[in-house]
């Protein structure tokens, strides 16, 4: 957890109660980010609105569809065993942004879910540190992108066509390929 960011106070015990209710093949738990700084100016409403469409929206719905989703963030909830497995078998991640349960969890069996909690991020209100931050994001996004269709044919086939989806599509448009 960064200093910007603050779980609210039920989060571990919603993650708790999510990997109890989701069984032996939940491994990770992921909750909203949240800005707290909206009002700061346009810049940071703008990154409200990015995150509400991204966390409450887009995520929910893949994990409502049993389908893999990116984590990101400092919300995740790991389930430790998971987690040594996946080390065990030499899966990585290539971004601390996206998608570990591709690269991992669900090429392993495991499933992750998103939950009605929040953490409260504070937004970057001024353009250049708005501009190095998704610099990161992207970076990271291109190289786990680039990772996982390297064998797109092994991604379709460990995730099915609807699970490696949300990967495929993760980048802006001009990354995409027929």
């Amino acid at each position: 957890m960064t200093p910007r960011t603050s779980p609210t106070r039920s989060a571990s015990a919603r993650a708790l109660q999510a990997f109890h209710n989701g069984g032996h093949r939940l491994a990770c738990v992921q909750a909203s980010l949240t800005i707290d700084n909206t009002a700061d100016n346009w810049l940071a409403g703008m990154f409200t609105a990015n995150y509400a469409g991204q966390f409450d929206v887009l995520l929910r719905g893949l994990a409502a569809l049993s389908l893999p989703f990116p984590l990101g963030g400092s919300s995740n909830h790991f389930r430790t065993a998971v987690l040594r497995q996946s080390r065990r078998l030499g899966i990585r991640t290539t971004s601390p942004k996206m998608p570990t349960s591709a690269s991992g969890f669900n090429r392993l069996g495991y499933r992750a879910t998103a939950i009605a909690s929040a953490t409260y991020e504070e937004a970057p209100a001024r353009f250049v540190p708005w501009l190095k931050q998704r610099t990161r994001w992207y970076k990271g996004r291109m190289q786990t992108w680039f990772v996982l269709m390297r064998r797109p044919g092994r991604l379709f086939r460990e995730l099915t066509p609807a699970g490696a989806m949300p990967f495929k599509y993760s980048l802006p448009p001009m990354f995409w390929q027929p």
